[in-house]
């Protein structure tokens, strides 16, 4: 009877050890080995495991829009080939660990939003010391503020998905951005092959599609098996 009530236990408590930023804190040591954009990187642990990490409480430019290139840049720069140490908050759906990332005392993600380099995710954090930092970032048009009114990456994300093709006013000012592309569904369920950049695709499905039929190695950069993760994030 008291194994039966045992196991009975072990589900709920694994679920709520999975969703309960109390129960999975911890820190997470290792050597940066890539920096996929301006909040996403992996490294490799004590016990040579590589871990993908998504950097918590902010939200960088994506790669294809304005200043995607420099946020990635600006992380790369701070922490990549570094032992840095990850302060873990949770996990999210796509099994990357999210939490704040620490260099010698520095607090990289607090950092990177006090440069201008990425916005306050302010649906998931609550911490008002990173809504100050982006304020001041702001007030003294540091990177992505220098643009009149740049777009936040979530609703950017929200227009690739709705199919709403539609460039940020202010891409002219980075250059290294490949223009967005609307093609033509694919008829029959086949991929259509023609498509190799992330900004082509109407969504999640269709990436997916692309990479599984045409092996597009530029839809999954990182080699992770998730393709274009603006979209499949």
């Amino acid at each position: 009877m008291k194994q039966s009530v045992c196991r009975w236990l072990a589900v709920p408590l694994l679920a709520l050890a999975l969703t309960n930023p109390s129960w999975a804190a911890k820190t997470i040591e290792g050597k940066v080995i890539s920096v996929a954009d301006g909040d996403t990187l992996t490294l490799v642990d004590a016990n040579r495991e590589k871990v993908k990490v998504r950097l918590g409480q902010i939200d960088a430019p994506e790669s294809a829009m304005p200043y995607g290139g420099k946020a990635k840049q600006a992380l790369a720069d701070k922490v990549f080939g570094k032992q840095v140490s990850i302060a873990v908050e949770t996990k999210d759906r796509y099994g990357r660990v999210v939490g704040v990332v620490w260099l010698q005392g520095k607090e990289i993600n607090l950092q990177l939003l006090e440069e201008g380099m990425a916005w306050w995710y302010k649906d998931y954090s609550s911490d008002k010391r990173y809504q100050a930092a982006q304020e001041q970032a702001r007030q003294a048009k540091k990177g992505l503020w220098e643009q009149a009114n740049p777009q936040a990456p979530w609703e950017w994300r929200k227009q690739q998905r709705s199919g709403q093709f539609v460039p940020n006013s202010s891409a002219k000012t980075d250059p290294a951005i490949p223009p967005l592309v609307k093609t033509p569904p694919a008829a029959n369920g086949t991929a259509d092959c023609r498509k190799t950049r992330c900004s082509e695709m109407r969504d999640c499905a269709e990436a997916k599609a692309v990479l599984q039929q045409c092996r597009v190695p530029s839809l999954d950069k990182d080699g992770d098996g998730v393709p274009c993760e603006a979209l499949c994030r």
